[in-house]
């Protein structure tokens, strides 16, 4: 109890040193104050979650886990990028047959479900929460009472079959 105690004071005291640094590295990349203020406290509940945390490698942790989620954000930004991109580009250029897409996202989404059917109970369970509850990994380890890495491995490998699967049917 006294261990659980100490971790939090010392993350408690890290959070107010690092959080300005935090902010910094969020900004670097252009994102706006808002988003860097809320990737700053989703560092320290990702660094909240680790069992066995050391005071000697609590900084490194901690700006280890903001440059990841940062890069998350800008892959992530970068996706819609070019998918906004790809509608405007068929759009203007008058190759875009809604008929034809109505049919094709039918087809992938029937082949998505039939790669979901296929996969494990839990990870069939994790997949379905995540793709169609829009839940986020945190939530869907506390709903199936796993932890946050086994979830996101489970979730990582389950939209990987989907992938595979409709890569195969297109």
């Amino acid at each position: 109890m006294q261990q659980q105690t100490t971790a939090k004071q010392a993350l408690a005291e890290a959070y107010t040193a690092m959080q300005p640094t935090l902010i910094a590295i969020f900004r670097q990349a252009g994102l706006p104050l808002q988003d860097c203020e809320d990737m700053t406290q989703d560092t320290f509940l990702k660094v909240m979650a680790i069992d066995m945390l050391r005071q000697e490698t609590l900084q490194s942790i901690i700006v280890t886990t903001a440059y990841s989620l940062r890069t998350d954000y800008l892959r992530h930004r970068a996706v819609i990028k070019r998918h906004r991109q790809h509608l405007r580009h068929a759009f203007s250029a008058n190759r875009f047959d809604y008929a034809d897409s109505q049919f094709m996202a039918r087809e992938i989404s029937q082949v998505e479900l039939t790669a979901i059917n296929r996969m494990s109970p839990q990870n069939k369970n994790i997949y379905a929460l995540s793709r169609f509850s829009d839940l986020t990994c945190d939530e869907i380890a506390q709903a199936v009472s796993m932890t946050y890495r086994a979830v996101e491995s489970r979730l990582y490998r389950a939209r990987q079959e989907v992938r595979r699967a409709v890569a195969l049917a297109i």
